[in-house]
């Protein structure tokens, strides 16, 4: 795995953008830290998982960007539902590469007690 994160103490993409503000450059890194993160699902997680993984991976920012910035597993892969995609989703959550926050009606703590699992955002 290549790294990009951090160089001369900030991000490598922070630092191209300090030198030279070539937004294409910047976009370049960018689109090479999420092919690198794509790549690596087949290193650490189940091989039976990574093309659900790759789905979900791919699927979250087409989704986002949709007028309802909803997530919805029917939209990941026609066919493919909420059953077959959840232990997917539930790695790269675990893997800290995406967030699930569930709805909370009344903020009170704990949130975790107030929090409904079946209604959540990517």
């Amino acid at each position: 795995m290549k790294l990009y994160y951090v160089v001369g103490g900030m991000p490598e993409v922070v630092q191209k953008w300090v030198e030279t503000h070539d937004l294409k450059e910047v976009e370049r890194l960018q689109d090479n830290i999420l092919e690198d993160y794509a790549s690596d699902f087949s290193k650490h997680a189940p091989l039976s998982e990574v093309p659900k993984l790759v789905w979900i991976w791919d699927s979250v920012p087409k989704q986002l960007a949709k007028e309802n910035n909803k997530f919805m597993f029917s939209h990941v892969k026609q066919g493919k539902r909420a059953k077959d995609l959840e232990d997917a989703l539930s790695w790269l959550v675990d893997a800290g590469l995406i967030y699930r926050l569930e709805i909370v009606e009344k903020p009170e703590l704990p949130l975790s007690c107030c929090a409904d699992a079946s209604y959540f955002k990517i």
